[in-house]
C-alpha cells in the first residue's frame, strides 16, 4: 500500500518520515544549545563591561583577573557559569570570594537567548 502524501510504499515512507523528524529534532537541539552558549558568553562580556567601564578600565586588556589579588584567571576557570561553579565561588589563588552576580548574569542571559531560540524555532518550523 502506498503513502497518501508521497506515493511511496508505507513501510519505506514511515522510515523516511522518522529520519526526517529525528534530523529536525537534532538540528533544533543543536541550535538551542548554540544560542544558549552564545548567550552565556555575551553575559560574561556584559559582566566585564559593567565591572570595568565605571572604573575607566579597558575592556580588552588585561584579561580577567581576581578582584582581590589581581591574579589572572585561567582560561578553564573563565568558562561562563561552570568556571564559577568549579571554583565554588572563590579565587583559585587567594581564596577570596567571587560574587555570585557573575554566574547569575551569565545564566540569565543564556536563558534569555535559549528562550529566544526556542521561540524562533517554533515560529520557523
Amino acid at each position: 500500500m502506498a503513502c497518501f502524501e508521497c506515493g511511496i510504499r508505507s513501510a519505506e515512507c514511515g522510515i523516511q518520515t522518522r529520519l526526517a523528524k529525528l534530523s529536525m529534532i537534532d538540528l533544533q537541539t543543536i541550535t538551542l544549545l548554540w544560542f544558549t552558549l552564545l548567550g552565556a558568553c555575551i553575559g560574561s562580556f556584559l559582566n566585564v563591561v559593567v565591572y570595568r567601564l565605571p572604573r575607566g578600565e579597558s575592556l580588552i586588556h588585561p584579561g580577567s583577573r581576581c578582584p582581590a589579588c589581581g591574579h589572572p584567571i585561567r582560561w578553564y576557570h573563565n568558562i561562563p557559569v561552570f568556571g564559577w561553579l568549579m571554583l565554588r565561588g572563590r579565587c583559585y589563588d587567594c581564596g577570596a570570594k567571587i560574587s555570585a552576580r557573575y554566574p547569575l548574569v551569565e545564566a540569565a542571559v543564556a536563558a534569555l537567548f535559549a528562550l529566544l531560540a526556542w521561540g524562533w524555532q517554533h515560529l520557523a518550523w
